[in-house]
């Protein structure tokens, strides 16, 4: 069987926004911060596992489910001991999917004031060539 490419058209599936986090803190501390600031709810999720031609890797994995809001909050660490998630922002710990916000900007200031936060940034979608690599739940 022939290989497929599949195409992805940004209205249709690229509905999230990506905030980029750096902190010293490990990953369930960083969450603790957050559910305690944000008022969230992170829990721990199974590490996503990413395999490519580069790469076989682990990523740890957070999710907030808002019922109220209808929103949907990831945090992932982008750097593993295997890899990087996105290389293209390799430099960043932390990745935070948000889905079904409008406010990321002011998302991006809240999280910003959290002290154990060295730094917050709105990542756009056109600056990232390994998109497919934020397919998960």
């Amino acid at each position: 069987m022939s290989p497929k490419n599949i195409t992805f058209s940004n209205d249709e599936y690229l509905n999230f926004e990506l905030i980029g986090i750096n902190s010293r803190e490990k990953d369930f501390r960083l969450a603790w911060f957050l559910n305690r600031e944000m008022k969230w709810s992170l829990e721990r999720k199974k590490p996503y596992k990413l395999e490519t031609k580069e790469q076989n890797s682990e990523h740890e994995l957070f999710k907030y489910v808002s019922e109220e809001n209808h929103y949907t909050i990831h945090l992932i660490s982008n750097r593993s001991l295997q890899g990087v998630l996105i290389p293209e922002y390799a430099q960043l710990e932390y990745l935070l999917k948000v889905e079904g916000r409008e406010d990321i900007e002011e998302l991006v200031k809240q999280i910003r004031k959290i002290n154990n936060v060295l730094a917050a940034f709105h990542l756009t979608q056109d600056s990232l060539k390994h998109v497919s690599h934020l397919f998960f739940d």
